[in-house]
């Protein structure tokens, strides 16, 4: 006896293909707002970190520790008060090098050690960064909106890394370019703690040859002392650069949304029918 249409209908609402149809679309329309897609992401979240075994954990937690110290510590503290020490103990050419080198070399390091666990943490999600990418992409777009890091203007590289580390810019190339290998996260690693690692050994390196040169001048010694050395301007300064950097990605959308709401009626009617 063929089946009514009522029990069809019982059978394919208890499908898996069913189920899993529905909840896509109601994530489709969740992810429309900012808080569905901070919500889309976390279930993502939720589900990488359930397949992690215990070695997957314990990278996790090591990449939330160098997260932590480098959002509270790591360039703008650390590196400015080794710095500082460096070039009240150095003497002649050779401790303008070493100084550069020290500071610099620190930098470096510490930042391929955290591009480590961020590239081993980054390839243990790869559903947030599936979703990610997804919800980075502009409205009618086929690609996330973000660009590669080494395709960024080199300001906006030296930015990435200073304020937020290699912690920052390693997940962020996952997401913007979809690829998780360890060829490409291990590039992105080098080339952050590459560009800090040479910004810090020059900036010490010439104040510290400033001084040298100068060494009764109040002036440069107020430079030095209360903005070079100081790990609180380079917060404040990190801050600034974030807020500003917001502020054009507000106005940035703000434009191309009053750009697709824009009326075509002034446009000529061969175009409007084309």
């Amino acid at each position: 006896m063929p089946d009514t249409p009522e029990a069809v209908g019982q059978d394919m609402a208890t499908t898996p293909e069913v189920d899993a149809a529905v909840h896509e679309i109601s994530v489709d329309e969740d992810s429309l707002t900012f808080w569905g897609k901070v919500k889309d992401i976390a279930r993502a979240a939720r589900e990488d970190f359930g397949n992690t075994d215990g070695w997957g954990k314990l990278k996790i937690v090591g990449y939330v520790g160098t997260l932590g110290y480098e959002i509270f510590l790591g360039n703008e503290v650390v590196a400015p008060m080794i710095g500082g020490r460096a070039m009240d103990a150095s003497h002649g050419i050779g401790g303008i090098a070493l100084t550069g080198l020290l500071t610099g070399g620190f930098v470096a390091a510490e930042q391929l050690g955290a591009g480590w666990f961020a590239r081993k943490t980054t390839q243990e999600f790869p559903k947030v960064s599936d979703r990610a990418y997804e919800n980075t992409k502009d409205d009618n777009e086929d690609e996330s909106h973000l660009k590669p890091f080494a395709e960024l203007p080199k300001l906006k590289q030296l930015y990435y890394s200073g304020l937020f580390g290699t912690n920052f810019v390693v997940p962020r190339e996952g997401i913007a370019t979809e690829d998780l290998s360890d060829e490409r996260l291990q590039r992105v690693s080098r080339l952050s703690a590459a560009i800090m690692g040479t910004t810090v050994a020059v900036i010490s390196a010439t104040t510290d040859a400033v001084e040298q040169q100068f060494p009764h001048n109040e002036v440069v010694h107020f430079i030095s002392d209360h903005f070079i050395k100081n790990p609180y301007f380079w917060l404040t300064a990190g801050g600034i650069m974030l807020g500003v950097d917001k502020i054009k990605n507000v106005r940035r959308r703000k434009q191309k949304e009053a750009a697709a709401n824009e009326p075509t009626d002034h446009l000529p009617s061969d175009e409007q029918d084309s």
